[in-house]
């Protein structure tokens, strides 16, 4: 009966450190992981894969930020490429965000850049998510996260929103808003446009004027005069009234700048289709 029950308790014992974190190589990274997930969104899946697998590889963790945008580079493996970037401020809450396609063959893991402009004040410290978006239920999956320092200077900057009333149509109003500063502001400026008014701002009574699937490509200043040229789908803007309101917030926000006197927008490099009812 006494050997019964030993050879019981040392299966039991062996089943036991088996099936611990001790015996996982990876326990411990996924772990680390796990713990950078915003506490914002409480359904966030965090069964993050090893970090050789979907990391962010720039910026690095702990790195001090000096310049806006600031590049970020990664790996990943997601339903279509889409890789949503989040950025995320000391209390879990996320700032802002956007999104951009890895390159390569789907289901597969593939690399994906791009320049994150900060429109927004993330604090000294942050963090830079990159999230999959289930497409299935639509929630989150962290594929990593890296905690940085910004040590980018600040400036405040005036922004020009539509009202929401829409009772003017050419009528908007000045925002002013503390932003990392870039060499490139007037680039700048058009994104923090592009990606609207904070909740804060909102309750001031202005809206974001731009359309749907609006996007940009490039904003230029030579001399005296700027060039904000968008995607197509700055051609047909949904009506009179949000034609004007877009060409308002676009040219008063560039205006501001001590050089720009002139404003010229395109959409697809074509001044003649830009702002079409």
């Amino acid at each position: 009966m006494k050997t019964t029950r030993s050879l019981l308790l040392t299966l039991f014992l062996v089943a036991c450190t088996e099936g611990s974190d001790l015996s996982d190589p990876d326990a411990s990274t996924a772990t680390r992981a796990a713990t950078t997930t915003s506490v914002a969104d409480a359904t966030m899946d965090t069964s993050v894969p090893a970090p050789d697998q979907e990391p962010i590889t720039a910026p690095s963790e702990g790195e001090e930020l000096r310049k806006n945008p600031v590049r970020i580079k990664g790996i990943a493996r997601t339903f279509e490429n889409n890789v949503s970037i989040r950025i995320v401020g000391t209390d879990g809450r996320e700032v802002e965000s956007t999104f951009t396609t890895a390159r390569g063959e789907i289901g597969s893991f593939n690399p994906y850049s791009l320049d994150f402009w900060l429109t927004r004040d993330p604090g000294r410290d942050f963090s830079i998510q990159a999230v999959e978006y289930s497409a299935k239920d639509g929630k989150p999956r962290l594929l990593d996260s890296v905690a940085v320092k910004n040590d980018i200077e600040p400036i405040d900057v005036q922004l020009f929103f539509p009202r929401s009333d829409g009772t003017d149509c050419q009528r908007v109003e000045p925002v002013t808003r503390r932003i990392p500063k870039s060499v490139a502001m007037a680039r700048l400026l058009i994104e923090a446009l592009m990606r609207g008014p904070t909740e804060d701002e909102k309750t001031m009574g202005v809206t974001n004027p731009m359309p749907r699937g609006a996007t940009l490509t490039s904003v230029s200043v030579d001399g005296s005069t700027a060039v904000a040229d968008f995607g197509s789908g700055m051609s047909n803007v949904g009506g009179s009234c949000r034609a004007q309101a877009v060409r308002a917030s676009i040219e008063t926000t560039l205006r501001a700048l001590p050089t720009v006197k002139r404003v010229r927008i395109l959409a697809a490099g074509d001044e003649a289709t830009a702002l079409q009812p």
